[in-house]
């Protein structure tokens, strides 16, 4: 009895132990740089004004730093720049266009091997540039705070990300390829045209290629 109880928090040990080494012995250092496209739009509190909101394409282009934690699972940061908003359509012509740059932090659950494939989950704050209405009907382009629109795009964002994707070997680095669904909080606060308050939604498809950190090092 008294060596069966023993044993036990002993072998636990042991695998944590062992588990921990091989973490260890595995973790490294990439950097790259990460592009992509991207679709998105606003979800509305209002049903009708979602009827009258189209999809708007953009870019996104960044560099990435990830961190591999051991065989299954990776951290990736990094500083993204790209274009998103909504497209008008109907009665609420003109598009609105955000120029924004952000920092993603992403978790990767990942597959072993050379081939992988993950999910990501992770989140990423957002700083609005450049906030410009294109287009709009009569009026034409206007600033995004412009009071008689009624839209006040706020200028910082907070979004929570998910989506999966596939890693791949290249010429000594690694391709890393996402499609990520980005949900943000709340971006727009309109009084007349736009209604209530909206959520800014995108879902982008990037690829990162990544080279060894030279200098990191692996302990």
């Amino acid at each position: 009895m008294g060596r069966t109880t023993t044993g036990r928090p002993a072998l636990a040990l042991a695998l944590l132990g062992a588990l921990a080494g091989g973490v260890q012995g595995q973790s490294a250092t990439s950097v790259g740089a990460r592009a992509g496209l991207l679709i998105s739009t606003a979800v509305f509190e209002d049903p009708s004004t979602n009827a009258q909101t189209g999809v708007l394409t953009g870019v996104q282009l960044g560099v990435a730093v990830s961190r591999d934690l051991g065989r299954f699972a990776a951290v990736e940061g990094g500083v993204q720049l790209s274009r998103e908003g909504f497209g008008g359509e109907g009665a609420h012509s003109g598009d609105l266009r955000t120029d924004n740059v952000s920092l993603p932090v992403l978790v990767r659950l990942r597959t072993p091997g050379r081939r992988s494939f993950h999910v990501t989950v992770g989140a990423a704050a957002k700083l609005s540039l450049r906030c410009r209405q294109v287009g709009v009907a009569v009026v034409g382009d206007m600033p995004c705070d412009d009071p008689v629109l009624g839209a006040r795009w706020k200028a910082f964002d907070v979004a929570a990300l998910v989506g999966a994707g596939v890693g791949l070997p290249f010429s000594g680095r690694r391709v890393v390829v996402d499609m990520l669904l980005s949900w943000g909080l709340r971006d727009v606060d309109g009084s007349q045209v736009v209604p209530g308050t909206a959520r800014n939604v995108s879902l982008g498809l990037s690829a990162a290629v990544l080279s060894p950190w030279s200098r990191g090092g692996s302990s």
